[in-house]
C-alpha cells in the first residue's frame, strides 16, 4: 500500500493553498495530513485512495467542497471534524465505515447522502451539525452509534430504515427541530436518551419490534402529545418519558411488565393512564409531579409500587389498587383532592375514603 509519508505531510498545515488534488498513486491519506489548513477550499480525492485517515482534514475551516473518489471505503474518526464551511457531502457507494466524529461540528453542513454500502455510522459522526436539515440514509445501515446526530438542531425529520437494528444512546438527543420519526421494524431497543430534548417532536409511534425503551429515551420532549406503543415493549426504563410536559394521555401496552423509576415524572399535562394487564412493577416516582392526573387504575397483576409513585399529583382524586399488591408504597401525593382508594379483592371492591 502506498501512502503519503511523514516527510510528505510534516508541517503541511502551515502552508497556504486553496485546493488539494490527491493523486492516483496513493491509497491512503495519512492521519492529520491536512489538519488546520484553514485556507483550503476544495479537495478532490481520485484514483485508488481507500482510507481517509484520522483527522486528515480536521479544522479546515474554509473547506466548502469535497469530491470523494469511488474507491474510498473508510472515513476514519475526526476526518472532516470542524470543517465549519462545508455545506454538503455525498458519501460514495464504496464507503462502508464512517468513523467517530468524522463530520462533527461541520456547522454549515445542510444535507447528507449516505451511500448504500455504509453499514455503521460512528459515534458522534455528525454531532453538532447545526445547519443539517435532511439525511438520506442507505438501505445497508445497520448501526447508528451513540450521539451520531446529537445536537443537530435544524434536523426536522428522520427515516430510520428497515435495515437498522441498533440505535445508540443519545443518537438524536437535542435535535430541537425534529418533528417526526419514522422507525423501521428491525429496531429492538431504543437506547438511553436516544431522542431526549427533542423539544419539537409532537407524536411518536414505537414499532412492533421494540422491546425496551431506554433510560431517558424521550425525556424532555416537551411538545410530545401522544404515544403509540407497540405490543412488544416489555420494559420502560427510568425517566423514559420524564418532563414530557405536553403529553395528555398514555396507553401502556399488554406486553409491558416494568415501568421504572420516574418513567413519567413531571408530565404535567397527563390526565389519564391506561395500563395493560402485564404490568407487575411500578417504580418509585413513576408518575410523580403529574399535576393534571385525576385518576389511576392499576393493572391486576401489579405486585410492587415504589415510594413516591404519585408524589405531587395534586389533581389526583382516586386510585384503584390491585389485590396482588405486595409492596405497600408510601403515599406522597400531597393532594388534598385524593379522597378514594379502591382495592380489588376476591370479595369484590373495597373502598377506603380519605378524610
Amino acid at each position: 500500500m502506498e501512502a503519503a509519508t511523514k516527510d510528505d505531510i510534516d508541517h503541511i498545515h502551515t502552508q497556504r493553498f486553496f485546493e488539494v488534488k490527491i493523486p492516483c498513486n496513493l491509497t491512503e491519506i495519512s492521519r492529520y495530513a491536512f489538519q488546520n489548513c484553514n485556507q483550503l477550499v476544495l479537495v478532490t480525492i481520485k484514483g485508488s485512495v481507500t482510507h481517509i485517515g484520522e483527522g486528515a482534514f480536521a479544522g479546515c475551516t474554509s473547506l466548502n467542497s469535497i469530491s470523494l473518489g469511488e474507491s474510498v471505503t473508510h472515513i476514519e474518526r475526526d476526518a472532516f471534524a470542524a470543517c465549519t464551511s462545508l455545506m454538503s457531502i455525498s458519501i460514495g457507494e464504496s464507503v462502508s465505515h464512517i468513523g467517530q466524529r468524522a463530520f462533527a461540528d461541520c456547522r454549515s453542513l445542510r444535507s447528507i447522502i449516505i451511500g448504500e454500502s455504509v453499514t455503521h455510522i460512528g459515534a458522534c459522526a455528525f454531532a453538532e451539525c447545526r445547519s443539517l436539515t435532511g439525511i438520506k440514509m442507505g438501505e445497508s445501515v445497520t448501526h447508528i452509534e451513540h450521539s451520531a446526530f446529537a445536537e443537530c438542531t435544524s434536523l426536522n425529520s428522520i427515516t430510520i430504515r428497515e435495515s437498522v437494528t441498533h440505535i445508540g444512546a443519545s443518537a438524536f438527543a437535542g435535535c430541537t427541530s425534529l418533528t417526526s420519526i419514522s422507525m423501521g421494524e428491525s429496531v429492538t431497543q431504543i437506547g438511553n436518551e436516544t431522542f431526549s430534548e427533542c423539544t419539537s417532536l409532537t407524536s411518536l409511534t414505537v414499532g412492533e419490534s421494540v422491546t425496551d425503551i431506554g433510560i431517558g429515551a424521550f425525556s424532555g420532549c416537551t411538545s410530545l402529545t401522544s404515544i403509540s406503543m407497540g405490543q412488544s415493549v416489555a420494559h420502560i426504563w427510568d425517566r423514559a418519558f420524564a418532563a414530557c410536559t405536553s403529553l395528555t394521555s398514555i396507553t401502556i401496552g399488554e406486553s409491558v411488565t416494568h415501568i421504572d423509576h420516574s418513567a413519567f415524572e413531571g408530565c404535567t399535562s397527563l390526565t389519564s393512564i391506561t395500563m395493560g394487564e402485564s404490568v407487575t412493577h411500578i417504580g418509585a416516582c413513576a408518575f410523580a409531579g403529574c399535576t393534571s392526573l385525576m385518576s389511576i387504575t392499576m393493572s391486576e397483576s401489579v405486585t410492587h409500587i415504589g415510594d413516591g409513585a404519585i408524589a405531587r399529583c395534586t389533581s389526583l382524586k382516586s386510585i384503584t389498587l390491585p389485590e396482588s399488591l405486595r409492596h405497600t408504597f408510601r403515599d406522597e401525593s400531597e393532594s388534598s383532592l385524593l379522597k378514594i382508594i379502591t382495592i380489588h379483592s376476591t370479595e369484590g371492591r373495597k373502598r377506603l375514603r380519605s378524610e
